[in-house]
């Protein structure tokens, strides 16, 4: 509780970016949870494309391969190429992803393929994605949270504590980046 009303006292006063913004989040949950590897994504209203803005945990090449990712809204919601256990209305579980082209989006591709030791294990390859939403039910952007410390799935509380972040997250980009550009003058 403590790490969202400083994330929401941030919230309050001007912030540099939407990145910055961001970043704090990012920060915040890579310190509160036990997630080491943290992407956050945003749509860019230029051209309606999905872009990774933010990341934490990942090595320099991972890195980069994702900042070279652009999304559709139909790639986003496309269960074919990326399937996913879906969690709750904003919370996808995939695991060890195989996309084409996606092998060097991980720190370890190495690590890619090899056999599940126990069902709680967390492997490289698995995430979760948490999808933030604006008015009307508009996609804006996502939470991607890897790889936890301890190499286990996290407990479903935490991935509740993370919607509640995501939603709260949403609201202010929503506020400070689209509603003003979509109010009637």
């Amino acid at each position: 509780m403590e790490a969202i009303i400083e994330l929401l006292d941030k919230s309050q006063g001007p912030f540099d970016s939407t990145v910055s913004f961001l970043e704090q989040a990012a920060k915040m949950i890579h310190r509160r949870f036990e997630f080491s590897r943290i992407a956050i994504g945003l749509k860019d209203r230029t051209d309606d494309l999905f872009r990774y803005k933010v990341f934490i945990g990942f090595t320099g090449s991972a890195e980069q391969a994702h900042r070279k990712m652009a999304y559709t809204q139909k790639d986003m919601l496309d269960d074919v190429k990326f399937p996913a256990l879906k969690l709750s209305r904003t919370t996808e579980f995939l695991r060890e992803s195989q996309a084409e082209g996606e092998r060097e989006l991980y720190n370890r591709p190495s690590e890619l393929g090899k056999e599940r030791r126990d069902k709680k294990e967390f492997k490289e390859g698995d995430y979760f994605d948490i999808f933030m939403y604006g008015d009307k039910h508009e996609m804006i952007g996502w939470f991607e949270l890897s790889r936890t410390k301890n190499d286990l799935l996290p407990p479903r509380r935490t991935i509740k504590w993370l919607e509640l972040i995501a939603k709260i997250v949403a609201r202010v980009i929503w506020d400070r980046e689209y509603s003003f550009r979509n109010r009637p003058r």
